[in-house]
């Protein structure tokens, strides 16, 4: 004789809400269609129901699974990729990085190599913070407690085994550091210096807007002693990127101009040939050719 069924519809088994009877038996036992707390369908026979030996769709125990295998719970932060990344580059020859790192025999403390958890108590008992990268102290040596340390990074590219020292007046600092102290563009100063310029000129460092240089004792900007001397700025500023002194020579005029007499009348070379209607450079041509006066200011052919 079949038992009485006991309609579980509209019950609540565990994370399982049972929706409706399939009409379908296992064993004698009904099958029911069920909704996990996830939202997955799945179909359970009431004895399972019953029993409790169903409690999910399978995502209850994927969870057990998922804790047993957690170590630390904190595989997508940031401080755990920087803990991967230092190993990775460290140790893996197939990384980018590898020559500048590994390559260069640079390792990790095998105390950090081994376990996450002791790098991450270092990291925030030594002032770790979201917006901070690590920093060797020592470029040449390994990733340890003793050389390591937070740093922004700003000072982190200061502290890259490839920045640039300059020596100035005794005193050594990197580039960035220099170009900091003048508040002016790193990459305007290392052209500079890549075009020629050595660590003493005088423009290095300057914004060209705000440039002042002294002659005579007499300090002005470079606009303002191009306007006095009556010559281009462009001029004064090649002048000075290809090293001529700060003195008076410097705002001479690059064509001196060119005086012709003809007939005991003494002109600009430039304002006969306004008066004779010729090329300018034509009259030039005839001067350096050792033509007299009278055949330089000879009508133009064409």
């Amino acid at each position: 004789m079949w038992k009485k069924k006991i309609d579980l519809v509209g019950q609540k088994f565990q994370r399982l809400t049972v929706i409706e009877d399939t009409n379908r038996r296992n064993n004698g036992n009904v099958i029911y269609r069920c909704e996990c707390i996830c939202k997955k369908e799945t179909f359970v026979t009431s004895q399972s129901l019953r029993s409790g030996k169903r409690k999910s769709c399978g995502c209850l125990a994927k969870e057990k699974i998922g804790k047993l295998n957690r170590t630390h719970g904190e595989s997508n932060t940031r401080l755990h990729g920087i803990w991967k990344g230092i190993k990775k580059r460290c140790k893996n020859k197939n990384t980018k990085n590898f020559k500048n790192y590994g390559g260069r025999g640079i390792t990790v403390c095998e105390e950090w190599s081994k376990s996450y958890v002791t790098f991450r108590e270092w990291a925030l008992k030594n002032g770790y913070h979201e917006s901070l990268e690590i920093d060797r102290i020592n470029n040449n040596g390994n990733y340890e407690p003793s050389n390591c340390r937070w740093v922004t990074r700003k000072e982190n590219n200061n502290n890259r085994r490839n920045s640039r020292l300059l020596t100035i007046n005794g005193e050594t600092k990197r580039l960035r550091e220099w170009c900091d102290l003048n508040k002016i563009s790193c990459n305007t100063v290392r052209k500079r210096l890549n075009n020629g310029w050595s660590v003493e000129h005088p423009l290095l460092f300057s914004k060209r807007t705000a440039t002042k240089i002294t002659v005579d004792n007499e300090t002005r900007t470079v606009e303002e002693w191009a306007a006095l001397k009556k010559i281009t700025v462009v001029s004064i500023y090649d002048r000075l990127k290809k090293g001529w002194p700060v003195d008076a020579t410097l705002f001479q005029k690059s064509r001196q101009p060119v005086n012709l007499t003809i007939d005991g009348d003494t002109k600009k070379l430039v304002e006969w040939c306004h008066i004779a209607k010729i090329p300018y450079t034509t009259a030039v041509s005839r001067l350096k050719a050792g033509k007299s006066p009278e055949e330089i200011l000879l009508p133009w052919v064409k």
